[in-house]
């Protein structure tokens, strides 16, 4: 299935990324690596911080059925997915080896654009209808 080759894949890219960060010329600290390093704590913050934010908002009843428009989804739809993407891009450059980087943050924006967000944009237009069309209209995508 889909999930056991994604955590497949998942699993090796954690172990190469480890390998490559260990070798020769890649162990110095450099620019890009600091910039990786950023991206991944700031990317572990919005998706973490965002989950939490979305969990608390839903665990009162008068927020049932409705969308989660506060916090990061101000400012993206899903920002989970695109916290994700940031972390996933940042560990790639703390490696310091940037087609590595290049190759690990394509691949999660494709996966996340064809496949998870995809499935989830076509659950929320079932679940939400019209507040979900609004709030997609006006809230900028990644």
């Amino acid at each position: 299935s889909f999930a056991f080759i994604w955590a497949a894949f998942d699993i090796f890219q954690d172990c190469l990324s480890l390998y490559i960060a260990s070798k020769g010329k890649y162990r110095k600290w450099n620019n890009i690596k600091q910039i990786g390093a950023l991206l991944f704590m700031f990317g572990s913050l919005m998706e973490t911080s965002h989950d939490i934010q979305r969990n608390y908002w839903i665990s009162y009843p008068e927020n049932k059925g409705k969308v989660y428009q506060y916090g990061w989804s101000r400012f993206i739809v899903y920002p989970n997915y695109c916290g994700y993407w940031l972390w996933n891009t940042g560990r790639g450059l703390i490696t310091g080896n940037v087609i590595f980087a290049a190759a690990t943050s394509i691949f999660h924006f494709y996966n996340f654009q064809s496949h998870s967000i995809a499935r989830a944009h076509l659950f929320s237009l079932e679940k939400y209808g019209k507040e979900y069309e609004a709030y997609i209209a006006k809230t900028p995508k990644m």
